[in-house]
């Protein structure tokens, strides 16, 4: 320790800030250290089809198809491009399927 008012504090944020808000000051400069927290799954479950997606998108947003499509995007974590190649390539199989007198479902 260098300074005079130099202290480690470990614990959770909730934990640091009850220590530090019972004090009646803080001397001294405030340096955070944040380590990273543990890594989640996304709550968002998106359908399988993207097509499926982009249809609930624009039924529960009322965005237009470009827009809605760019959200669905998002939410899957893909790039818009990328969504519209799913969304071609889904289209084109389901055309494929029909064709050939298939249910595309």
């Amino acid at each position: 320790m260098t300074k005079i008012h130099e202290e480690f504090l470990p614990g959770t944020l909730p934990e640091i800030l009850a220590d530090l808000r019972a004090r009646p000051a803080i001397k001294g400069e405030v340096t955070l250290v944040i380590e990273p927290g543990e890594q989640t799954q996304a709550a968002t479950v998106c359908p399988d089809s993207i097509m499926q997606h982009l249809e609930q998108e624009m039924s529960k947003s009322g965005l237009p198809r470009n827009e809605a499509l760019k959200s669905v995007a998002q939410r899957r974590g893909i790039s818009r491009r990328d969504a519209y190649k799913q969304l071609e390539e889904e289209l084109r199989m389901k055309e494929e399927a029909e064709v050939r007198g298939q249910n595309p479902e």
